[in-house]
């Protein structure tokens, strides 16, 4: 089983979610720990399927900084 941490500052960005992609196509993680996502309630399955993931959870932006998302692959 492989797991990553990743401060990602941002995944409403562009340029750091092709690099999500590229992080999770070249290290096949099975478990993704991801800090300061800053995004508002509601992307997690969103973001499952753009990192090929197949659960997560999330804890919300408060204001416009913070966020934390847990993703898995069962």
């Amino acid at each position: 089983m492989a797991i990553a941490s990743w401060n990602v500052r941002g995944l409403n960005n562009e340029i750091a979610l092709r690099q999500g992609r590229l992080f999770t196509k070249n290290y096949k993680p099975d478990f993704l720990f991801l800090m300061e996502t800053k995004l508002s309630e509601g992307k997690v399955n969103e973001m499952c399927n753009k990192l090929g993931f197949d659960k997560g959870i999330e804890v919300p932006r408060i204001g416009i900084g913070g966020g934390l998302m847990t993703l898995w692959r069962d």
